[in-house]
């Protein structure tokens, strides 16, 4: 996939944990976050492997502002900054799983990917891997 996807904190921090954030750019050329979004996978609060990995970003991740931030009410301010950034940007698929943001995304007409998406993706790929080895090892 050749797509840039903007990203909010929740579903990178499930899929640094899970260890499956390496899956995003065989899907999306680039992800792009806004700071407000790295600042809240670097709390206190945050696993140490989440915080370890976006201080070191990979680098298909890119740390993007958003021009000029408008709290939206019923959003966390990194849903609401994912979701401003998708549309400065003029990408059309943000990475989010909270319902409300969800719903938010797709009223202003953005493709949404949630974290069960990318979840499903990784098992097709694992199991077209495993059917790979299993004919060439016949």
């Amino acid at each position: 996939m050749n797509r840039v996807v903007v990203a909010d904190a929740g579903p990178l921090h499930y899929l640094v944990l899970i260890d499956c954030a390496g899956l995003l750019p065989q899907l999306f050329a680039a992800v792009l976050i806004p700071p407000v979004v790295r600042d809240e996978l670097l709390r206190q609060s945050t696993p140490q492997k989440v915080k370890d990995w976006i201080t070191s970003p990979p680098p298909w991740l890119k740390i993007e502002p958003v021009s000029r931030f408008h709290p939206v009410a019923h959003l966390h301010p990194g849903e609401a900054a994912a979701l401003q950034l998708a549309l400065e940007m003029k990408t059309a698929v943000v990475l989010m799983d909270d319902l409300d943001g969800r719903a938010a995304s797709r009223q202003l007409r953005l493709a949404v990917v949630a974290r069960a998406a990318i979840a499903i993706q990784n098992h097709r790929l694992v199991t077209g891997r495993r059917k790979w080895r299993a004919l060439n090892s016949t």
